[in-house]
């Protein structure tokens, strides 16, 4: 890939708040997001983001608030109750991030380039858009955690196709933590939540073909991702849930 993996960021569990650290520049930009994104679930009520308590922009470290309570949408799905409430949710709030979000103009970073759409309609990402990123909270809501693009993708891209957010939430359905979830929670069903409460709540139109080819782009990403750096005893554990992906996006029905 033309671009380095970097998986240079540091976290530690407080009490009452999140420490990271990692370079200067990108959390800049998590920062800055994160701020725009609590106002954001303050002004429309439908999610919640954690509060910036410090930033120290030098040594690259900020301190989040820690949310009580959590659970991920990886946990919430495999429990079942709520989980397909969450999964419709969840597009849905991922509708209003990709509306309302903005950033600086010096804030904008492209996404690689085997993930950009270049004629497509662009906007500002959460960048790791995950189960482990999307929870619910002990009083039923959404909050939104970790917005730093993932290292996977370079870490600093802020800016692209809102597909790359669709397909990464989509994607992490049939990731690591999910195929221990097998005849709880139907990662399919999951998915056909999600797509349907993004579809119906995004302020613009969206192209099912474009979603539906990239959604195949990812996948093939991920996969590709998986080869080059995951050793093949991993890689083979995860041939199934690979498997089931592929004949997802392949068969899925975008209305």
């Amino acid at each position: 890939m033309p671009y380095q993996f970097r998986p240079a960021h540091v976290v530690q569990v407080r009490d009452d708040a999140i420490v990271k650290k990692a370079e200067p520049e990108r959390m800049r930009l998590e920062v800055e997001k994160t701020r725009r994104a609590y106002e954001i679930g303050k002004a429309t009520g439908l999610f919640r983001a954690p509060r910036v308590l410090q930033f120290d922009e030098a040594a690259g470290q900020a301190e989040f608030e820690r949310l009580p309570g959590l659970r991920s949408a990886a946990d919430v799905f495999a429990a079942g109750g709520s989980g397909h409430r969450l999964a419709l949710r969840a597009g849905e709030v991922l509708a209003a991030i990709h509306r309302d979000l903005t950033l600086p103009d010096d804030m904008v970073r492209l996404l690689p380039p085997e993930l950009r759409l270049p004629a497509a309609r662009r906007v500002f990402l959460h960048g790791d858009f995950t189960v482990d990123n999307v929870c619910e909270n002990p009083d039923g809501g959404v909050a939104i955690i970790d917005w730093q693009t993932s290292d996977w993708c370079g870490g600093d891209a802020t800016y692209g196709t809102p597909c790359f957010d669709v397909a990464w939430f989509v994607a992490s359905l049939f990731g690591t933590r999910m195929h221990r979830y097998w005849g709880r929670r139907s990662p399919e069903h999951c998915a056909r939540l999600f797509l349907s409460g993004y579809l119906g709540a995004a302020s613009t139109r969206v192209d099912r073909k474009e979603l539906r080819d990239y959604l195949n782009r990812v996948s093939r990403f991920v996969r590709a991702f998986r080869r080059d750096r995951w050793r093949p005893k991993s890689r083979l554990g995860l041939l199934p849930m690979v498997l089931r992906l592929w004949v997802f996006v392949n068969s899925v029905r975008l209305r």
